[in-house]
């Protein structure tokens, strides 16, 4: 009898398993690489804060990422311009690297948060940083930007010399593998396609239907392709992706000029 008492939890375990309630994303499989996720730094977009943040971070921390090595950020400026953001985004990585003590980190960008990040990956050539993750970023302008203010909003116009010069650099450096992901219904980034990048080995473009511009940051296909693409060993999210839950993804191959 004590022994079958002594048997008992184990018996239980195997039968029942541990409790189970709603999961947002799948767990990160640790024997797709290391069993510590890569740190992730979390940037907002025009005229936004770390409080827009919230949401996303808390995913990242149901889905595996230690609260210490998922952070989110604030510009002095929230509408200043890209170049002093890229500055901000370089302090803050570097404080994110030696909290952690890895010497890279990933970075996930909001809107003209990803402009000031492709800024400075450009001017550093990435190091310091492994894969980076656009969020309905104004990558060739929107013509929103002229109802905006702040010099960021300049930089955002279509045509403006701060694109111009950007995008006539190489999407983002080689060694760094990039993922952007827009919504169908996205009424700040006009046109839809500017939150695309050209195509490029290392650069993956995908939208998905249909998170708001700001939704973007709380959707669940949204995080779950970022998630896939920051955890897997190749930095790929994969086509087979396409057409679940109702085609609510779909993959650019080709992008505008």
């Amino acid at each position: 009898m004590a022994r079958w008492i002594a048997f008992l939890p184990v018996v239980l375990a195997i039968t029942w398993g541990p409790a189970t309630g709603p999961v947002r994303a799948q767990a990160p499989d640790p024997h797709a690489r290391d069993t510590i996720p890569v740190p992730v730094l979390l940037v907002p977009g025009w005229d936004a804060t770390s409080r827009a943040l919230g949401p996303l971070r808390s995913r990242f921390i149901q889905a595996g990422w230690s609260p210490v090595r998922v952070r989110s950020m604030d510009f002095r400026d929230p509408v200043g311009g890209n170049r002093e953001h890229a500055r901000e985004i370089e302090t803050q990585a570097g404080e994110l690297r030696k909290v952690t003590g890895e010497p890279a980190i990933d970075v996930v960008a909001h809107s003209m948060g990803g402009l000031a990040l492709r800024y400075l990956l450009a001017r550093t050539g990435g190091e310091g940083f492994r894969r980076v993750v656009l969020l309905g970023t104004p990558n060739r302008g929107t013509v929103l930007a002229h109802l905006a203010w702040g010099e960021g909003s300049g930089e955002m116009e279509p045509g403006s010399p701060f694109l111009d010069s950007l995008n006539a650099l190489p999407p983002v450096p080689e060694g760094i593998r990039a993922l952007t992901i827009r919504t169908e219904i996205d009424l700040h980034v006009l046109p839809g396609e500017s939150a695309t990048l050209p195509p490029a080995p290392n650069v993956r473009n995908a939208e998905v239907c249909c998170p708001s511009h700001e939704g973007l940051l709380d959707d669940d296909e949204t995080f779950r392709l970022l998630h896939d693409f920051l955890w897997s060993v190749d930095g790929e999210t994969t086509p087979p992706s396409r057409g679940r839950e109702g085609g609510r993804i779909r993959w650019w191959e080709k992008v505008g000029p």
